[in-house]
């Protein structure tokens, strides 16, 4: 079966952090597998799934925890007091 391959954003939106985050991680290595569309330009990052789930075991070891996206909250945000 062929390993499934992902993009920054999807990437990112599944450890809850920024699309730059994951386009720095995956030029300091953190991705093995990674690779960009050209080379020789600044084009997008494609990795695969694969790393994305050593990456998240590796977090959890190093930190003790993965910080994952959290659902919106269904509560409406608090008033804000006038200044009056």
């Amino acid at each position: 079966m062929e390993d499934e391959i992902l993009t920054a954003p999807e990437v990112a939106k599944m450890l809850g952090v920024t699309s730059a985050s994951v386009n720095r991680w995956c030029a300091a290595g953190n991705f093995p597998g990674a690779y960009r569309i050209n080379p020789f330009t600044k084009s997008a990052w494609r990795i695969p799934r694969e790393s994305v789930e050593v990456f998240k075991q590796k977090r959890h070891q190093q930190y003790g925890f993965i910080r994952l996206p959290t659902a919106p909250s269904e509560q409406p945000p608090p008033k804000l007091m006038s200044s009056r």
